[in-house]
């Protein structure tokens, strides 16, 4: 039994991993502008790519990581993606929805960019 994907997308240029979070003296939580910026744009092409409901249920999310790598955490990676789909809600609502994910690791000389691929779980 062979399992269509339900939703793939290849996100060009260098990933950004989701970063620490920073309290200010007032006690208010930020991020960095660079890890702000990258998952808006991912957001934002992730409403562009798909257009149709939130998908009912478990799903099964593969993340391809290929760039330079410079120190950068496969989770924090995945982490602003997963974060940048429910922020845009679409794929899924909630991250529980993602009950499996496979992180590939980086490929430094390839093309830097972020392969995509959801898929029901079964």
């Amino acid at each position: 039994m062979a399992i269509e994907p339900l939703f793939e997308m290849t996100i060009d240029g260098k990933p950004v991993p989701q970063g620490r979070p920073k309290v200010t003296r007032t006690g208010r939580v930020y991020y960095g502008a660079t890890c702000v910026a990258y998952r808006w744009e991912v957001t934002m092409l992730l409403r562009k790519m798909y257009q149709g409901e939130p998908l009912e249920g478990p799903v099964s999310v593969c993340l391809r990581f290929a760039g330079s790598r410079k120190g950068a955490d496969l989770d924090n990676l995945a982490k602003l993606i997963l974060d940048a789909m429910v922020d845009a809600k679409v794929l899924v609502d909630d991250s529980a929805q993602v009950v499996s994910r496979l992180l590939l690791e980086y490929m430094p000389d390839e093309k830097p960019g972020v392969d995509i691929v959801v898929m029901e779980w079964p």
